[in-house]
């Protein structure tokens, strides 16, 4: 895919218009909800550091 970074994952995948229909809306909610996506990247950051430590 041109827009991925190399090194990039594939974080979330979908099939099926149905299912790419809910995801879109719950990304929709998201964004209403004032939840930026730089914070939700800091906050997966974080949560992932924390794990690391645990281990």
């Amino acid at each position: 895919m041109p827009f991925v970074r190399p090194g990039g994952e594939i974080l979330l995948r979908v099939a099926g218009k149905p299912k790419v229909k809910q995801v879109l809306r719950h990304i929709d909610g998201v964004e209403e909800a004032g939840i930026g996506l730089r914070g939700c990247a800091r906050s997966l950051a974080a949560a992932c550091q924390q794990q690391a430590e645990l281990k």
